[in-house]
């Protein structure tokens, strides 16, 4: 079993019964959203394909492929097949090391958590390559300016 994610934690909680069933079937497409990088994703399982079929901005799906929380093959590897022309980063990192390093405010519950990466990742230089890569993705498929 995989341990709970601290921050999605709270969604489990949320009182949904008052949500018209018909907001998953709308389009909550924004013209204004032209490009796409997102990290460590997930519930891949609450978007149909038929949706995931319409995204036709340039996405990328940067997946931690030693996640422990959220599986990636369910998750954002699912994701990256399903929407056309996105491209998967497959980084081996863990769930949290796209969230700040840790620092000593932290405290112990929480850190335990979230400041522990797999042996050999460095969780400030993967900070700096996905920087990297971010705005090298923004700069290529955005207009100046935007």
């Amino acid at each position: 079993m995989q341990p709970k994610d601290f921050f999605c934690d709270g969604t489990l909680k949320d009182e949904v019964a008052a949500v018209p069933v018909n907001d998953a079937g709308d389009s909550f497409k924004a013209a204004r959203l032209k490009a796409f990088y997102i990290m460590g994703s997930g519930p891949a399982p609450g978007f149909s394909a038929e949706s995931l079929k319409t995204i036709s901005a340039p996405f990328v799906v940067d997946t931690a492929k030693f996640d422990e929380v959220l599986d990636p093959a369910m998750n954002s590897s699912a994701l990256a097949r399903q929407i056309p022309g996105a491209k998967e980063v497959l980084r081996p990192v863990g769930h949290f090391a796209y969230v700040p390093e840790c620092r000593w405010l932290i405290g112990r519950a929480l850190a335990s958590q979230i400041c522990s990466d797999p042996a050999g990742v460095d969780r400030a230089q993967v900070h700096v390559q996905v920087a990297r890569d971010v705005i090298e993705f923004f700069d290529k498929n955005l207009p100046a300016g935007e």
